[in-house]
Order: structure tokens, then sequence, then C-alpha cells
């Protein structure tokens, strides 16, 4: 079960960002959603259900966004077509 101290250690799909809200799965397909975590604590003991973490759509910090601009006119320099086109794509995703 995922606690709030273990929100605080961010997966690599959401580095950089904080639960904006909880869900709780109660184990017949069906989710119940809370805005806090202890609205879902109290969920989750009255139907024994599982805590999951709810994440916004993960951002790139400029950092990121430069190097993966780098990355693909590097790319665009030396190859006609492929890895340049995914890494736009997942920069316009993200950005």
């Amino acid at each position: 079960m995922t606690t709030p101290d273990d929100a605080n250690e961010p997966s690599l799909a959401s580095a950089g960002s904080q639960p904006v809200a909880w869900a709780v799965f109660d184990g017949h397909d069906r989710m119940h959603l809370a805005p806090g975590y202890s609205e879902a604590e109290s969920c989750a003991e009255d139907i024994g259900g599982e805590i999951v973490p709810l994440y916004r759509k993960p951002t790139l910090t400029d950092t990121e966004r430069t190097c993966l601009g780098y990355a693909i006119r590097k790319m665009d320099a030396e190859y006609a077509a492929g890895p340049a086109g995914v890494l736009r794509e997942l920069l316009e995703r993200l950005s």
C-alpha cells in the first residue's frame, strides 16, 4: 500500500509531481476517488480496498526540454527519419 511518505518519492513516470488525488480500488473493478490521503484511508478501511496515488500528466523540466531538443536536432542532421520523430512526439506530448 502507498502511504503519503511513499508519495514524496515520485516514480519515474511522475518524477517532480505530487499526487493530486487518491483512488481506492475495492477489488471488484470499482474505483472510489478521494481528494486527500486521509479520506482515501477511511474509504480503504471501510471497503477493504487498496489506495493508489493519482498524478497529473508528467511534465519536463527546462533542462530536460533543452536536452531533448538538442538530441532531436543532432538526429535530424545524422538520420533521414526515425528516432528524431519519436523524440519530437515525446517532447510535444510532455510539454
